[in-house]
């Protein structure tokens, strides 16, 4: 087995101190290093194989540079979540490795979610997605004062948290015809766990209640599709749009793609997607709340919609 490289042994091939070594490698900003030796450095480290220790590199930065993902998930998960959540995960997770930071993933009972494990961890940051309202606060005193936290698909009425979304309304502003002949349509929607999301897009929607449909099985979904025959269907999510067309035309059917994988879906059905990456813009915006200075006292919600396109 291979011996561990450690701070000594590059100090010892560069002919520097370990001080020196140690404060290139976690990069402090306080020391004035020759460029030459830094170089000779990073590269003797890179020749050796040397793997940092978070845990060291931590008390010396004062941050961890790891970010829990707290994901409320249904006793009995859907496909079509899963589907939703698995290529968010891979988009968030893509994004922290190329910015420097590790991604820590816990899945969480929506209703009655459990934290213990995670919050004993030092976090950088914390993403909640899709967590019911009545139990978001239970979630964010786990985590201390100045840990930024971001939400994402939810809506919570409190101006201490910024939270990304879709721009639902950009979406459906998209089909014309719902607007001219609304009578003509029906729209299944996703189920999430966030009864404030649901009701801001239902409220965005002009039709009658008996053409919106929120997904809770196949079963559901087919029965309700029988009972809207000769009109064309609105379907968020790629995965339940997938579904929808065993029992209907995809000639008929716009799929706002909520998933990220519109390539799946078939060529005939018209597909809404969305001008920037949600996972893209959900690190972006933590990365921001990390490296700001100050706390956001804004009384104003922040809310980041992507636009459609």
């Amino acid at each position: 087995m291979q011996k561990k490289v450690t701070l000594k042994d590059i100090a010892k091939q560069t002919g520097v101190s370990v001080a020196t070594v140690s404060y290139v490698l976690n990069n402090v900003q306080n020391q004035t290093i020759a460029d030459e030796t830094r170089t000779r450095i990073l590269d003797t480290a890179k020749t050796l194989g040397y793997v940092p220790n978070l845990a060291a590199r931590s008390l010396v930065k004062q941050q961890s540079n790891l970010i829990g993902l707290l994901i409320n998930m249904p006793k009995r998960s859907s496909s079509w979540r899963l589907l939703r959540h698995s290529v968010l995960i891979h988009e968030i997770e893509a994004e922290l490795n190329k910015n420097g930071y590790h991604l820590i993933i816990h899945s969480l009972d929506a209703t009655a979610p459990k934290l213990d494990i995670i919050a004993e961890r030092k976090l950088d940051g914390v993403i909640v997605v899709d967590a019911i309202g009545e139990h978001f606060h239970h979630i964010s005193r786990y985590f201390p004062y100045g840990v930024p936290l971001l939400i994402v698909d939810s809506l919570i009425d409190d101006p201490l948290f910024h939270q990304v979304i879709y721009d639902y309304g950009d979406a459906l502003a998209q089909i014309s015809e719902l607007r001219n002949q609304p009578e003509n349509y029906y729209v299944v929607l996703d189920n999430y766990n966030n009864q404030e999301l649901i009701a801001h897009i239902t409220d965005l929607i002009p039709l009658p209640k008996e053409h919106i449909h929120i997904m809770s099985s196949e079963l559901e979904l087919q029965r309700f599709l029988n009972q809207q025959l000769g009109r064309k269907g609105i379907i968020e999510n790629e995965g339940i749009a997938l579904l929808a067309a065993k029992y209907t035309s995809s000639q008929e059917l716009t799929i706002i793609c909520t998933s990220g994988i519109s390539a799946l879906l078939p060529p005939e059905a018209q597909v809404i997607t969305f001008s920037e990456s949600k996972g893209v813009v959900v690190v972006k915006k933590l990365l921001q709340l990390i490296t700001s200075s100050t706390v956001d006292s804004d009384a104003t919600i922040k809310t980041y919609k992507i636009k459609a396109e």
